[in-house]
């Protein structure tokens, strides 16, 4: 599991827990619903601005993932 897939499952989890719409999800954010959705999907990366939006509205980290992560050779 790549850790763009991990923040992304993480983050729907998250948003789900909290039972909002990703509508709601993305103006606590601050992003658009497309941006917002593109991030829950694990189809765009978010630079380190938007990962402390999102960890300032879900308390959700990468850092959190590092033992999912492959070990690299």
């Amino acid at each position: 599991m790549t850790i763009e897939e991990a923040f992304s499952k993480a983050l729907k989890k998250a948003r789900k827990e909290m039972g909002i719409t990703q509508q709601l999800a993305a103006e606590l954010c601050k992003l658009s619903v497309r941006e917002y959705g593109n991030i829950e999907r694990g189809t765009s990366k978010p630079g380190m601005d938007t990962i402390i939006q999102i960890y300032n509205v879900f308390g959700v980290s990468i850092y959190e993932f590092e033992a999912e992560l492959p070990d690299k050779e």
